[in-house]
């Protein structure tokens, strides 16, 4: 909070990307952007679902070993607290860029001139007045959120917490082998069911991501950004669990630690499904 409020006063203080009398007519495309497909509201609900799906997993995973509630929690709020570790991450890092880049989105003219001046004439020329610095003249008032266009902070925050479940959900079928031996015939069955099932997370952040691009409210190079810098760093913060595992299972072989204390899921090597 403390560096988007300062990043925030430093936006205040610049001058922004400017529009011109020699690149306003690329903000012509969009005339004006059409009500979000996915708005803020659902997108956190996703990044929620994100969350309480990995917190409800581990914790079921994590009672076929440990036979107290309290290592059980552990285990889990460590997964989902990882995940919003990541997800926090992101959402500073796409702030930041946001900030420095200074974009102004494919809808500016219609936020600069407003929708009716621009579907006034039937030819569809725009001729805004510039000051004498070939700067576009606003007629309306506009707020800091027309020039925060690049990285895209849904495609980011969608298609990173996405990827993170998809990640954990692949290393739990395929890492974590034990587990599914442990549970039930189904589950052991339709393994391949469900390692299809782990992409599901990732393809619906991919969804949410191409949405802005229809909506008209983020470029295809916004959306390619934001997705991988969400994909980039929750994929850091999923190697940091699947790192602090093996370093739990480590301290386990070498201080001989019963299994019911730390947790270990890796199946004997001569173990198959």
């Amino acid at each position: 909070m403390i560096v988007t409020g300062i990043t925030h006063k430093y936006l205040r203080l610049r001058t922004h990307w400017s529009v011109n009398v020699y690149n306003f007519q690329q903000y012509a495309t969009f005339i004006e952007a059409e009500p979000a497909t996915v708005p803020t509201s659902i997108l956190i609900v996703f990044v929620g679902i994100m969350f309480f799906l990995t917190f409800a997993i581990e914790f079921a995973i994590a009672s076929l070993r440990c036979h107290s509630v309290r290592d059980r929690l552990i285990h889990a709020f460590n997964a989902v607290g990882t995940i919003a570790e990541g997800f926090c991450y992101t959402s500073m890092l796409t702030d930041a860029g946001k900030f420095y880049v200074d974009e102004p989105r494919p809808d500016f003219l219609s936020r600069c001139l407003g929708a009716d001046a621009l579907t006034a004439d039937p030819t569809n020329v725009i001729t805004p007045s510039f000051d004498s610095n070939g700067h576009i003249i606003c007629t309306q008032n506009l707020t800091d959120d027309a020039y925060l266009a690049f990285p895209s902070g849904h495609a980011s925050s969608a298609v990173g917490s996405g990827l993170f479940l998809s990640l954990y959900l692949l290393w739990n079928i395929s890492s974590r082998r034990s587990a599914l031996n442990l549970a039930s015939p189904f589950l052991r069955t339709t393994r391949n069911f469900l390692t299809a099932i782990c992409f599901t997370p990732t393809i619906a952040g991919l969804y949410i991501a191409a949405t802005r691009v229809a909506d008209g409210r983020h470029s295809p190079a916004d959306i390619t950004a934001g997705a991988f810098l969400g994909t980039l760093v929750n994929a850091v913060w999923f190697v940091r669990l699947y790192t602090h595992d093996r370093s739990m299972r480590y301290r386990a072989a070498k201080h001989a630690v019963p299994q019911d204390d730390l947790f270990l899921f890796d199946a004997p090597k001569d173990q198959d499904l």
